[in-house]
């Protein structure tokens, strides 16, 4: 029997360097992050898709915003510029706001589906009082594969062997 693919979990620490400059850093155990933070999600043969945990670090009194569609603006396509306003792809979109380092709505949740390849942009937004803090990464998606697996060897073999019997019976029909 076939059964979907559990989502991976990613948490990514979004150092701060610099609020003024809006200067960052990822850093993450669960995903390699690439020059200029580029975070490149690729499913695996047992994950489909992926559940990124953004948490912000240094940036004292940001958080993000109730409204998760302040939280984060996403775009596909281009490398070459940031979202600015208000846009959405429904292929990477926010989740949650959680409680974190230092406090409450430190920690944003984002649905990655990663079901088709394609690079994209986002602008992770925190807030702090009127103070928007912009830090802007690019992303790319690779797309990896069925988000089904056999659920144990038993079932894959069992499968083999109707197949195999349903081939004999259309050969040994085909000769009669």
């Amino acid at each position: 029997m076939r059964k979907a693919k559990p989502v991976k979990e990613v948490h990514v620490k979004v150092k701060v360097l610099s609020v003024a400059e809006e200067r960052f850093v990822f850093e993450s155990d669960d995903i390699q992050v690439g020059p200029n933070n580029h975070l490149n999600f690729a499913n695996d043969d047992k994950h489909y898709g992926f559940h990124i945990h953004y948490e912000l670090h240094g940036a004292d009194g940001y958080r993000f915003p109730d409204d998760l569609s302040d939280a984060i603006y996403v775009e596909q396509g281009s490398l070459d510029y940031c979202p600015q306003s208000k846009s959405s792809w429904g292929i990477f979109k926010p989740r949650d706001v959680r409680a974190g380092n230092g406090g409450d709505r430190r920690v944003l949740v984002v649905e990655n589906k990663n079901d088709d390849k394609k690079d994209f942009t986002y602008t992770l937004r925190a807030k702090n009082g009127a103070d928007w803090l912009n830090l802007d990464p690019p992303g790319s998606n690779h797309n990896g594969g069925s988000p089904f697996t056999v659920e144990d060897s038993n079932t894959g073999i069992i499968l083999g062997a109707v197949a195999a019997v349903a081939v004999l019976a259309v050969a040994f029909l085909a000769l009669k």
